[in-house]
């Protein structure tokens, strides 16, 4: 009998540590692109006027049916829409890293921003991964960088620049692909992410951006009531049979 509380015991330690995090995983691409494997597109088309129309997109996601509204908005660009790009390096690979949109800074401009806000994701704790890339090749095709600065805003208020100074990984240059990632609470409204940039920030080659590739939202998982009151169950009946 007690072989099999233990073993009742272990299997409920199992059931708690099995739980799995729901996440949403966003390619950020040019409209037609090529979506990566385990990657939802979010879709723009290059030039797109987001000072008029932002873009949005819809998911199912975390349990619940088109709930969380993705949006996309950019300011101060020197040049308007035209400096806003959807890129597809290489083709449009699939791969995750290799097309982004982003938008360009080389015309000069102060704190040019780019922002995604995620609206609707249900109350709890959340992990945010996002890529930042220039997936071509060559020093033509793969030559953007920029030194960004990123803030984030959540439910618990965060606000300022919670990175600065990081630089996107540029393609031709070989190097790792740069990424930003933050933890995060939701209650349900819009949690934002921002990239900000000047043409005064930095850059050594051609091109002087702010960009994504994609972006990973993780939900922190917290155990189930039920599964914990069972494991205590599991403890208490092994505690009477010592």
């Amino acid at each position: 009998m007690k072989k099999n509380v233990i073993a009742s015991s272990l299997a409920l330690i199992g059931l708690l540590t099995a739980v799995q995090a729901a996440s949403l995983s966003l390619d950020l691409q040019p409209a037609g692109g090529t979506t990566a494997a385990g990657f939802e597109a979010f879709e723009v088309t290059n030039n797109q006027d987001l000072a008029a129309t932002p873009a949005t997109s819809t998911y199912s996601a975390f349990g619940g049916t088109n709930n969380v509204v993705v949006t996309l908005t950019a300011a101060n660009l020197p040049d308007g829409n035209l400096d806003f790009r959807a890129v597809a390096r290489n083709g449009a690979a699939g791969d995750v890293v290799n097309d982004w949109i982003g938008v360009d800074t080389r015309n000069g401009g102060t704190d040019v921003t780019m922002a995604l806000s995620v609206l609707g994701l249900p109350a709890g704790q959340y992990s945010w991964l996002s890529y930042h890339h220039d997936g071509g090749t060559g020093t033509t095709n793969g030559n953007l960088n920029g030194t960004n600065d990123y803030s984030f805003v959540d439910a618990s208020g965060s606000t300022g620049i919670i990175a600065d100074g990081i630089t996107i990984g540029e393609g031709n240059l070989g190097g790792a692909i740069s990424t930003f990632s933050t933890n995060f609470t939701s209650d349900g409204s819009a949690v934002t992410f921002t990239q900000i940039m000047d043409a005064g920030q930095g850059g050594t080659t051609a091109g002087l951006f702010a960009l994504t590739n994609g972006v990973v939202i993780t939900q922190v998982p917290e155990p189930s009531v039920a599964l914990l009151g069972a494991f205590g169950l599991g403890l208490l009946g092994l505690r009477r049979r010592r």
